[in-house]
């Protein structure tokens, strides 16, 4: 019962954190890291702060 619990505790974060990317992740994370930026990301603010 625990493996399961923690399966779906996971499953649920990484589904928040997939659709909140937008406000921790931007076009300039992708490019940096080596991967193409994907569609509609946010590009980074001049002063270091994103959308």
């Amino acid at each position: 019962m625990i493996g399961i619990t923690a399966i779906a505790a996971i499953m649920v974060a990484s589904f928040v954190l997939g659709a909140n990317q937008r406000f921790f992740l931007t076009c300039e994370d992708f490019t940096l890291s080596g991967n193409s930026e994907p569609p509609g990301c946010v590009h980074a603010d001049p002063d270091g702060q994103s959308d």
